[in-house]
């Protein structure tokens, strides 16, 4: 999932459905901070079968699901399911005999009449209808017919639209048999394996995914939408959206197969399902949801030649592609571990950027990315990234930062300790050994470690099992007669909330004089540690952390004549455009003319600069 604001704007978009919303509802249980332990299902969930009617006008569904699965290590006389908020008219097992029940607000206990051994396999079919509150969004101004509908189960709300066993570890294949309002079109996971009328002039359509799957990635969009079509390879591609954005559909889209093409590569495994399509929204809270083979967007990302000058949706789109290999492949056994979603895919993100637009594009980038987690992950909302207390899973994706910038953060900062080539070996082995299954933090580790020969606990102890960053506060000195200049390097990060004292970190330190730049990598593994580099004559600068790999905030001294050097001379983009924002208020102070001259030619340079970024 993705969108820098969804937090803020679930709030705001609560906070007005409250102000007019009528009849009034209860209010949604708010459940407790706590610890969370992962459920560990009695069974094995081999397939899901909906057969689902949909009713606009009621904002409900009504319909069937039938759950094909085989008990595990012990007999088993009970089976209780995640169902919120359905009314539950029957149970039945396979062949249609009557099965006692108790249904609650959050789930279905389905009784047997008799145990049933491990192994053997078993069907149940549970009958119900729901007016979904959450789970499921039926889209359209108040007082008037919905003109489409969408799915949103991540993390936990698929249940509010079918009974299921609603946790991202366990995995089964589904089918989707919808029947359709007249004039109303479908997407959903998988395949489509049929479409045909019914006799009141509405369509039925069947959509079968054979790839197992979490419950939260089962969806379904349908609504008066118009839909485009195009191929990748041997894989169509569709893209939908409400009848008034069809114009700007296709240039919004035109990097899909590129994008495909790279996250292919980028794995080592090509892209894995039936068919991709990608389906835009109204009134979505989000910026897009990765649901397997069928991403939704907010219809917000589709705009007209001058918008998308204003707001270019290709980063969102590379996002929700890039979950289908990093989330859908292989996702994290537990919302503890949502950073291997979200962080992967954030990452995968910059990557097509930095292949698609330059370095100096990714770079900047990166840094926005480092500095939003910094200036998140602070006080209250500071944690670690592995992290399992919480009041819902998704405060993990929406506060602090972790899951989706500060873990790119790192996944960046481990790219530079392991080497390019490495590190993206060790990606596409971490894709060949996992695709398919639940995995945790420890699990990518060894893979790495595999993949590089080398120890990571430590580095995945700092970064990811403790919380916070480093702050550093660097300063240097050159000494003229030993031809040396001298840096020195403090960690100032306080330590109370459990953020390391001293982060070990290696550091490129760049040195730039009159016979050019030299980068040494050194080790940052002290709270007070110097380095002394040669320096035949002055600096024109002192770089730490040289390309910014280090998610870290950073205090460091400079003279303006530094800045002006970097503004004019340095290879890396933020550093120019850092450079720059100082000038700028230099400029605003300083009262030598000669110099504010000198300053403003340089900001009018770099006003010119070869890279966008600055």
């Amino acid at each position: 999932m993705h969108g820098q604001l969804r937090h803020l704007l679930s709030i705001v978009l609560g906070l007005g459905v409250a102000a007019c919303a009528a009849p009034r509802l209860a209010p949604l249980d708010i459940p407790p901070l706590a610890a969370h332990v992962p459920r560990v299902a009695p069974v094995d969930f081999e397939h899901y079968t909906l057969d689902l009617r949909l009713d606009p006008q009621a904002r409900s569904i009504s319909g069937s699901c039938r759950i094909r699965f085989h008990p595990l290590e012990t007999s088993l006389r009970e089976l209780v399911l995640d169902a919120h908020d359905l009314a539950i008219s029957g149970v039945t097992d396979g062949d249609g005999r009557a099965l006692g029940f108790e249904s609650s607000a959050r789930e279905l206990r389905v009784e047997f009449e008799r145990a049933l051994a491990p192994g053997t396999s078993h069907e149940l079919v549970v009958r119900y209808s729901a007016q979904p509150r959450r789970g499921m969004h039926f889209v359209g101004a108040r007082g008037e017919l919905p003109t489409h509908v969408y799915t949103q189960g991540q993390c936990e709300d698929s249940a509010a639209w079918f009974p299921c066993w609603d946790e991202p570890a366990e995995r089964a294949t589904s089918e989707l048999r919808v029947e359709l309002p007249r004039g109303w079109i479908s997407v959903a996971a998988g395949e489509r394996i049929e479409s045909r009328p019914t006799e009141t002039g509405g369509t039925v359509d069947l959509w079968r995914m054979a790839t197992p799957h979490p419950a939260y990635l089962t969806t379904l969009v349908a609504g008066e939408l118009v839909e485009l079509r195009d191929q990748w390879n041997d894989v169509p591609l569709s893209f939908l959206a409400p009848e008034k954005l069809e114009p700007w559909l296709e240039s919004t889209f035109a990097d899909t197969p590129q994008i495909l093409d790279f996250f292919s590569e980028l794995a080592g495994t090509r892209y894995p399902y039936e068919k991709y399509s990608q389906a835009c929204v109204g009134n979505y809270p989000h910026g897009g949801m990765e649901n397997i083979s069928a991403t939704t967007l907010t219809d917000a990302c589709v705009g007209d030649p001058r918008g998308q000058l204003d707001y270019d949706a290709t980063g969102l789109i590379a996002h929700e592609a890039a979950h289908q290999w990093f989330g859908n492949l292989i996702t994290c056994a537990d919302w503890s571990h949502v950073w291997l979603n979200e962080g992967f895919a954030t990452y995968a993100e910059l990557l097509y950027r930095e292949s698609s637009r330059g370095v100096d594009d990714f770079r900047a980038a990166v840094r926005d990315v480092q500095d939003f987690y910094t200036a998140s992950d602070v006080g209250a909302l500071r944690r670690p990234h592995v992290w399992s207390t919480y009041r819902e899973p998704f405060d993990l994706f929406t506060r602090g930062g972790q899951a989706y910038q500060g873990a790119a953060s790192r996944l960046h900062l481990l790219r530079f300790q392991l080497g390019d080539d490495v590190f993206f070996r060790g990606l596409r082995r971490y894709v060949a050994e996992h695709r398919g299954r639940p995995v945790v933090t420890d699990d990518f580790r060894r893979t790495m470690e595999r993949a590089s020969g080398l120890d990571l606990q430590l580095f995945f102890d700092q970064w990811f099992f403790k919380p916070g960053y480093p702050e550093f506060e660097v300063s240097w000195q050159w000494n003229e007669a030993r031809g040396v200049v001298r840096v020195d390097v403090k960690q100032a990060q306080l330590s109370a909330d459990g953020t390391p004292a001293v982060f070990t970190v290696p550091v490129d330190l760049e040195v730039r004089d009159q016979l050019g730049a030299r980068t040494t990598r050194v080790t940052v593994d002290q709270r007070n540690k110097s380095f002394e580099l040669p320096a035949p004559s002055r600096p024109l600068w002192v770089v730490f952390d040289k390309h910014g790999w280090i998610p870290k905030r950073l205090v460091t001294q400079r003279s303006t004549a530094e800045w002006l050097a970097l503004a004019s001379m340095s290879d890396d983009v933020n550093e120019r455009r850092e450079a720059l924002r100082e000038l700028g208020l230099t400029l605003a102070r300083e009262t030598d003319a000669d110099l504010r001259w000198r300053i403003a030619e340089t900001i009018l340079g770099g006003l010119q600069d070869r890279s966008p970024a600055v």
